[in-house]
């Protein structure tokens, strides 16, 4: 017999935040497993802070580990954007529990032309052994004169 597993997402919303703007919403979520009707494990929690703009500026990702039997930070990703709104900047990091620290992943970089089309978008990753930033792809993006990518 299969067994069906259920996703439940539950939304709260807090007015504290962990980012450096004030009075900036933070938006909670958590789900739940159901490997029954009567049995339900935490999978994981979404932690997302979002500007005065409402851009979303940061994503927390915190996994279950049932041999500790609470919640383990996993992962961040913080988001940077433009004055017209567009998403400029984005870096991922990895909690590392040796160093009790987070550490760099990778990052992408966007660009965007006067109307606002993304012309580019170049990924890196984080070398630790170099301690720097290592390119990997880049994509380049042209449009027509109606705004259609070519």
């Amino acid at each position: 017999m299969k067994k069906i597993l259920f996703s439940l997402t539950v939304f709260l919303i807090s007015l504290t935040t962990w980012s450096q703007v004030p009075q900036c919403p933070v938006f909670k979520q958590i789900k739940y497993r159901f490997s029954s009707i009567t049995d339900s494990t935490l999978h994981l929690k979404s932690k997302y802070s979002y500007d005065l703009d409402g851009n979303q500026i940061l994503w927390i990702l915190s996994l279950w580990d049932s041999d500790l039997n609470d919640c383990v930070i996993y992962s961040k990703r913080e988001y940077s954007y433009d004055l017209e709104g567009n998403r400029i900047l984005e870096i991922s990091n990895k909690w590392d529990s040796n160093f009790n620290d987070w550490v760099f992943y990778s990052k992408d970089e966007y660009s965007y032309d006067l109307d606002g089309n993304q012309i580019l978008d170049i990924y890196y990753n984080w070398d630790s052994n170099l301690n720097d930033w290592v390119y990997y792809p880049k994509h380049e993006y042209s449009y027509d004169h109606e705004g259609n990518q070519i």
